[in-house]
């Protein structure tokens, strides 16, 4: 995971390749896969996942 605005911006590689996020203060987190920008909604799953629609990461996540 690579952070590059804490909140607003940030990416995953997964399996080589590369997941983009971004989140503009509204609630509102979109994902960026495939070459297109679709809202995702985070939660939390209950092996303490944090998920981003289907896509969950587990660790040490900086969130702030």
């Amino acid at each position: 995971m690579e952070v590059v605005a804490v909140g607003q911006s940030w990416w995953v590689v997964i399996g080589g390749r590369r997941i983009a996020f971004r989140h503009d203060g509204t609630g509102k987190v979109q994902m960026n896969s495939h070459g297109a920008w679709v809202v995702v909604t985070p939660h939390w799953a209950a092996d303490r996942s944090l998920c981003w629609g289907s896509l969950c990461l587990r660790g040490e996540i900086p969130l702030d």
